[in-house]
């Protein structure tokens, strides 16, 4: 399988709302996003599959010594092959690199967070920096431009970590922050049940607010940014926004009936957010 195959072939494995979105994006920038995205979903392999930490760590070791050998025109692993034959060696940034691997580092380590701005630092790690890569490689490297997309990056994962929260703490990972929990009354047993309780609709329709407060703020910003570079952290957004509004509507049950956007109503979200942002790219004079 050739680099840009294997790339393909991870997201749709990994990302099937991600691969769908991509489909959406201007066609010159496809190739370079699919190997952005595919060497994140590898960094986060030893940790999203729950190896035992000694073989995670080692894993994520080989991880942060490939993207270096990368960085010096020597990858070894099909995903960092595409990604350095898309991208020009300054694109992605060193230090947003390693911001990644620190992401996968404190799920490593994880003890849970105390406060919701301690919280932020682990989205920012797993999802701001990520998207802002993206935007990166499509030509909005401007600060406005990213800083919208960190915006949007930590709105989208901690909208993902919000739909998992029952999973994840079956697995021992209790992402709500425990001033959150605290003030809602909620044990950490109780989060793995398969009913949301009321407190706990509480304190996830608290985290659900801070979700939304990024998407809103990212839209404020939005008219001095460069759109066509934002196309897809926008496109994942609105679907990061139809989740929580989903899970909102059925009291935030944790398996909620049509939680998941149904296939037609996911392509017309995105089509219909694509064509609102190539109109709005045109308006800035910027590429579709």
């Amino acid at each position: 399988m050739n680099p840009d195959s294997y790339c393909q072939d991870r997201i749709t494995r990994s990302a099937p709302e991600l691969n769908l979105a991509l489909q959406f994006t201007p066609p010159n920038w496809r190739a370079s996003l699919r190997a952005l995205y595919a060497v994140y979903f590898e960094i986060r392999n030893p940790v999203d599959t729950a190896l035992e930490p000694g073989v995670a760590q080692a894993k994520l070791q080989w991880w942060s010594d490939e993207i270096r050998s990368a960085a010096q025109g020597e990858p070894h692993h099909p995903a960092t092959q595409a990604l350095l034959a898309h991208l020009p060696s300054s694109h992605p940034r060193p230090e947003q690199w390693l911001e990644l691997m620190a992401g996968s580092q404190m799920d490593l380590t994880h003890e849970g967070y105390q406060t919701l701005h301690d919280l932020g630092l682990y989205c920012y790690r797993t999802g701001g920096v990520l998207h802002a890569m993206a935007a990166g490689v499509c030509g909005g490297s401007d600060p406005q431009t990213q800083a919208v997309a960190r915006q949007l990056g930590n709105g989208i994962r901690l909208a993902e970590l919000i739909q998992r929260t029952r999973v994840l703490a079956r697995l021992g990972r209790i992402y709500l922050p425990a001033e959150i929990l605290k003030r809602h009354e909620v044990s950490h047993d109780a989060l793995s049940k398969a009913d949301a309780a009321p407190e706990i609709r509480a304190a996830l329709e608290e985290l659900t607010r801070a979700a939304e407060k990024h998407f809103e703020q990212a839209r404020d910003e939005l008219p001095s940014a460069n759109r066509a570079a934002l196309r897809t952290p926008l496109l994942l957004s609105k679907l990061a926004e139809y989740h929580l509004q989903q899970l909102r509507r059925n009291n935030f049950r944790f398996d909620p009936p049509g939680g998941r956007t149904e296939p037609l109503r996911r392509l017309w979200l995105l089509w219909r957010t694509a064509g609102r942002e190539a109109r709005a790219c045109v308006r800035q004079g910027h590429p579709r």
